[in-house]
């Protein structure tokens, strides 16, 4: 494996590390060895096309309570230039464009984004891992995405990196890293990724995934769904038996890390490491938590509205009342609604709810396909 530095890569952000395709970066620019090993622990890509179906117990465990990403909600100072954005870019098509309704607003607990515009963006032909893009306008604060608690980045399928880089050549995306290149103990290729910002400085993560390109390939898209969410949360311990205990996602690796710029903006010893693990759900996602230390605040987020950057997670379910189930014994409050009010699940029954680090969670219930 090539120990060479990524061009691009800025030095935060291979201290930061924080996804997946983050992890296989930071490998690639020579970081310490316990990163790598968080690629090496991925099963490496198998020898022939996994047949329809095959592809869920290679991933995750099926008794999970939920199942997949069904939407990452981005919260951008205008609709209009992110979404050209995505869609020039990313190819994706616009599934829905409309004003947020009062309804939708307010089960999120954030009553001022009624009325904003918002739009629904994904790969075509796909109906999982897609963008739910809300505009929040004169209340977008500029933040250190990376300095503070929340939903953090977003990672999204790739063909190729090289195929993304020349993509959005000339849009306002901001490449901060790679390619990069993690290879398994028997030398093969595990993961290749690239980083940008988006329109609204928001941390993107474009991966090709050697295993999930073979369970689920995507066909004639270069940009697929995104199937990793990543947060970033100072309630660690809690946070994780949430994932794990109430919802029932499985661990897929937990290790240390650093959390170089936080520390420093807090006046913490430099060497002090983190706890961080990924947990998958058995429809080709995974959310990953990044322990953060105490003291970290949350994002900022003018009364009522959405933080910028990624705001939400909407995870779907094929059995909403073994969610409510859980979360009522967890002791989690949470708010129902009998039709959902807001694509891209339009008049489905969810629940919505805070995670332990404050996270906005939607839990969407599907039909069984």
């Amino acid at each position: 494996m090539s120990h060479e530095n990524p061009e691009g890569i800025d030095r935060r952000k291979r201290d930061l590390v924080k996804s997946a395709g983050g992890l296989m970066l930071a490998a690639a620019a020579a970081l310490p060895a316990s990163r790598l090993a968080f690629a090496q622990a991925a099963p490496a890509a198998p020898a022939a096309p996994a047949a329809p179906g095959a592809g869920v117990s290679a991933w995750g465990d099926p008794a999970t309570l939920v199942s997949a990403i069904g939407a990452g909600t981005l919260a951008v100072a205008s609709l209009a230039e992110s979404t050209e954005a995505y869609r020039k870019g990313f190819g994706y098509v616009e599934h829905w464009r409309g004003p947020i309704p009062k309804a939708a607003a307010e089960f999120w607990g954030a009553p001022a984004m009624a009325g904003r515009n918002a739009a629904v963006l994904g790969p075509k032909g796909v109906q999982r891992g897609m963008l739910r893009i809300v505009e929040l306008g004169k209340d977008f604060q500029q933040v250190s995405y990376h300095d503070t608690q929340g939903w953090l980045a977003l990672e999204i399928q790739v063909v190729t990196p090289e195929a993304v880089i020349s993509r959005l050549k000339g849009l306002p995306f901001v490449h901060t890293g790679g390619p990069g290149l993690a290879m398994d103990p028997a030398g093969k290729p595990l993961y290749r990724a690239v980083q940008f910002t988006g329109p609204s400085g928001e941390p993107l993560n474009m991966t090709q995934h050697m295993l999930l390109n073979t369970l689920a390939p995507l066909k004639s898209n270069v940009v697929g769904p995104l199937f990793y969410q990543t947060l970033a949360t100072a309630q660690y311990p809690a946070t994780k038996e949430f994932y794990l205990q109430t919802l029932g996602l499985k661990m897929r690796l937990e290790m240390d890390s650093r959390r170089t710029s936080i520390v420093e903006k807090l006046g913490l010893p430099k060497d002090q490491r983190f706890k961080l693990a990924a947990v998958r759900m058995p429809e080709f996602c995974s959310i990953e938590l990044d322990e953060y230390p105490q003291g970290t605040p949350q994002r900022p987020a003018s009364p009522g509205c959405f933080a910028a950057g990624v705001a939400m997670c909407t995870m779907t379910t094929q059995n909403l009342d073994a969610v409510k189930a859980a979360l009522t014994k967890a002791r989690i409050k949470f708010a129902e609604t009998a039709s959902n009010a807001c694509p891209p699940f339009q008049g489905s029954r969810a629940i919505f709810c805070l995670g332990r680090a404050g996270e906005r969670i939607e839990v969407i219930e599907v039909a069984k396909a």
